[in-house]
């Protein structure tokens, strides 16, 4: 309390001794955030003198917020008048300085579509963050650029559309070949939600972003990278039998399926959608991936997830057209978890299990275990 009060007061050695004290307590991180304290924060972002102590605080106060998920600390510096500062900081500040104000807007913008409309109110902030991806060798205010932009455009196709007319998926694709693992993971993730239109994709295809991002699916980049990097290719594959055959071209189903089988869950999750993707109508990827052990591993995704549409949609896809495929599906016992699936109520997990025991059924012998 008393060094709250210090520096609502001004003391800039009170903001030192603030973060000294939350530092590694996200609980007590969480508890300190007052409009007072924002503002005083805010303030002192203002000067020259005091704006790299007060960013480094926000940064750990914003951290916890996202470590906690409590929206509330973001609502608290968005309306304390946080973001213009953060932004000025970007366009013009030192590298450390744009690297942590990056940070902080990403925090912002983390899982909150409501504080993606304020931040993106901001004048200016697409642009400053657009314009450091490619600024300077130092790549920390580039991955967090990159960071700001992934959480700006989670499900928000306005955001997407501003970052790609003014130029993100080539930055964002030079980002991906860092030797920075943050920097990979980060512009991965941007480029998995600015996937989403037409223009985008057209972009990643010209940036050459395909064959960096099959690369990365490989076990000798970190977990993270490689979940993300299949999350966009999940996008990129999605009704484009053109962007799907030029994936597939660069070697990817392979490590997908290594992923689905050994990967984090979010990596299996991504990475079952993928394939999905790409096995769809294409009999010789099919016949590749169930080389590769697609069935049995995405067979125990099914298994041990409660739902799982993208491993239900892949298995589909591999029955279609084939005998063999058919019967090693039926021997992998989905067929019971299958049936189950059809009264859930998600709608994509029910359309999934119907199309893959639609795909199953030309086996007599199937057909009257689905019966049963």
């Amino acid at each position: 309390q008393d060094l709250v009060k210090r520096v609502l007061a001004g003391a800039v050695d009170a903001v030192r001794e603030l973060e000294e004290k939350v530092k590694g307590d996200e609980e007590l991180c969480v508890k300190v955030v007052s409009d007072g304290l924002v503002r005083q924060l805010v303030e002192m972002l203002k000067k020259e003198a005091t704006s790299e102590d007060a960013l480094k605080l926000l940064l750990l106060l914003t951290d916890a917020g996202v470590g906690q998920k409590n929206v509330d600390v973001a609502r608290c510096m968005i309306d304390g008048g946080v973001v213009e500062p953060l932004v000025a900081l970007i366009g013009a500040g030192a590298a450390s300085l744009q690297e942590r104000a990056a940070a902080v807007l990403g925090n912002l913008c983390h899982e909150s579509p409501a504080n993606q409309d304020k931040v993106a109110k901001f004048e200016g902030i697409f642009p400053a963050l657009v314009n450091i991806l490619g600024s300077g060798e130092d790549v920390g205010p580039a991955q967090e650029a990159a960071y700001a932009i992934w959480n700006l455009t989670v499900g928000h196709d306005e955001n997407s559309a501003i970052f790609v007319r003014l130029g993100v998926v080539p930055k964002l694709t030079e980002l991906l070949k860092s030797p920075s693992d943050i920097a990979q993971e980060n512009a991965a993730g941007a480029l998995m939600h600015v996937t989403m239109s037409k223009e985008a994709r057209v972009a990643i295809v010209q940036a050459d972003a395909i064959p960096r991002l099959c690369e990365l699916l490989k076990p000798t980049y970190e977990p993270e990278v490689s979940t993300q990097a299949a999350g966009a290719l999940l996008n990129l594959a999605s009704d484009c039998p053109e962007y799907s055959k030029m994936i597939v071209k660069h070697g990817a189903v392979a490590p997908l399926v290594a992923l689905i089988k050994d990967g984090p869950t979010l990596a299996k999750e991504y990475s079952a959608g993928a394939l999905m993707n790409l096995l769809r109508g294409d009999l010789e990827v099919a016949a590749d991936a169930a080389k590769a052990g697609a069935i049995p591993a995405l067979a125990a995704l099914l298994t041990k997830s409660t739902a799982n549409a993208e491993a239900l949609g892949a298995l589909a896809n591999l029955a279609s057209s084939s005998s063999d495929r058919q019967i090693a599906i039926y021997k992998a016992q989905v067929t019971r978890k299958s049936v189950t699936l059809l009264s859930h109520e998600d709608t994509e997990i029910r359309r999934s299990a119907a199309a893959l025991i639609m795909n199953l059924a030309p086996q007599t012998k199937i057909k009257e275990r689905i019966v049963e």
